[in-house]
């Protein structure tokens, strides 16, 4: 039991650093769009 315990726990810090590493490793951008809004001049400051 407690080596199929280690064994997990081994596969999920693979995992984790696989992750970490691709993270790293990738260079993509963030969504970007335009945003417009519409304020009301009710709720600008006088």
């Amino acid at each position: 039991m407690l080596r199929l315990a280690a064994l997990i726990g081994l596969v999920a810090v693979l995992a984790l650093a696989g992750g970490a590493v691709y993270v790293a490793a990738t260079d993509s951008p963030p969504p970007a769009r335009s945003v417009e809004k519409v304020v009301p001049d009710a709720r600008l400051p006088r």
